[in-house]
């Protein structure tokens, strides 16, 4: 399900980032299915 791998693929982002200060704040997840893409915005940490 979409929702299902959105929700895996941004927690890994997540962790990534959270371990690595030079990562950036956040990302792009970008969903591919037959019928569309969908392009969401991830928001992490800013301290």
């Amino acid at each position: 399900e979409p929702e299902e791998l959105f929700e895996t693929i941004s927690q890994a982002l997540q962790a990534s980032v959270d371990r690595d200060c030079l990562s950036g704040w956040g990302g792009y997840v970008l969903l591919v299915t037959p019928t569309e893409v969908q392009e969401r915005v991830i928001k992490g940490r800013m301290d």
